[in-house]
């Protein structure tokens, strides 16, 4: 047993020994140290839009392809209209008949005027009458019943010219009332007509086309996509967490498949003050400095958006730190540091190390 107790106490001094030097250490080093924020996205022609449908019906032709150039007004897609061009067909008849019935030769305001021009002779007639009776009334010349009578007709001559003048005034404003409706509704009409022949509204390259003659569309469905031709910019979602340290004018390293291994310089233009609900990001645009020879639209991309930059600054893997503490070879206690910059690797020491400062590797 005895020989056995001292060979374990022979070993474990060997172990620890062994131990001890098998630790890997390392040094802060001075080096330039980027903070940046991470960001992914993708390539987007400049001025892109898509074209929707604002008419249902079936598309009949489509005169272009992906990648054509396009100008402006140039026809994309006619979409069938047989039940539009009745219904203009029908808003224009109403129109023209809205028309004659409220213009200067209307025959329904000549009738009408007629029958207040005749009322209103009729009330001069009576008027000339009354005041005659009403004369021979006062000198006694003639019975009150004649009076009466004179004076009844009188007062009805003027009801019948105020009730002819009113029926008149308000089928003229009715008639004006369905000439205007029938106008807006000829317009709406023409206007329609137009959502038949679907057209480009800027200068621009075919991106993509979402429908193909003989296919039915429907009010709003998307039909094609269009944008500069060889113009693009950048749209990337940053982490809502991180959005309140980007700002315009910061720069962008971008980096994409279509271009391994290279990294392109873009500057922040634009960031939006609306969430997206389905990332939780924050959408913001940027522009290339250095645009690659070859870009795709939607082309995915990565980037680091550059918040600070430092030159010669004590650094430290991250991955070594423990907290705010690191492991110095010789001391039994873990050191403190203060910590400065820092990106997804390095972080910036500002205090406890120095470039001589050995560091013990953890596991």
């Amino acid at each position: 047993m005895s020989i056995h107790y001292r060979i374990g106490l022979t070993i474990i001094p060997f172990l620890v020994l062994l131990s001890c030097n098998s630790e890997k250490t390392t040094h802060p080093i001075e080096k330039k140290l980027v903070e940046a924020v991470y960001a992914s996205g993708k390539v987007i022609p400049a001025n892109d839009y898509k074209i929707y449908s604002l008419a249902d019906g079936t598309i009949l032709q489509r005169p272009v392809t992906e990648g054509d150039s396009v100008t402006a007004g140039q026809l994309l897609f006619t979409i069938d209209n047989t039940t539009q061009q009745a219904q203009t067909a029908t808003a224009r008849a109403a129109f023209a008949y809205a028309e004659d019935n409220y213009g200067n030769s209307s025959p329904i305001l000549q009738d009408l005027k007629y029958q207040l021009t005749s009322l209103q002779i009729k009330l001069s007639d009576d008027s000339v009458n009354f005041i005659r009776q009403r004369n021979l009334y006062d000198s006694k010349s003639t019975s009150k019943f004649d009076f009466d009578k004179a004076k009844l007709r009188y007062e009805t001559a003027q009801n019948d010219v105020k009730s002819a003048r009113d029926r008149y005034n308000k089928t003229r404003n009715q008639l004006k009332l369905d000439y205007e409706n029938a106008k807006n509704q000829l317009n709406i009409s023409t206007t329609q007509s137009g959502y038949y022949d679907v057209k480009s509204s800027i200068n621009g390259l075919v991106y993509e086309l979402y429908k193909k003659p003989g296919e039915a569309v429907r009010r709003f469905d998307p039909l094609a996509a269009i944008g500069n031709k060889g113009s693009f910019y950048i749209q990337l979602w940053v982490d809502e967490l991180d959005i309140n340290k980007v700002k315009p004018g910061q720069q962008v390293a971008i980096t994409m498949d279509l271009h391994k291994g290279k990294t392109f310089k873009a500057i922040v233009k634009k960031i939006y003050p609306v969430l997206n609900e389905q990332n939780q990001s924050i959408r913001v645009d940027a522009e290339f400095i250095e645009a690659p020879p070859t870009l795709i639209a939607n082309a995915l991309v990565e980037a680091n958006i550059v918040i600070t930059e430092k030159d010669k600054v004590l650094t430290l893997p991250k991955k070594y730190i423990i907290g705010d503490s690191v492991k110095v070879k010789g001391q039994d206690k873990y050191v403190h540091i203060k910590k400065g910059l820092e990106n997804n690797e390095d972080v910036e020491v500002l205090e406890g190390l120095t470039p001589s400062s050995e560091i013990v590797i953890p596991n």
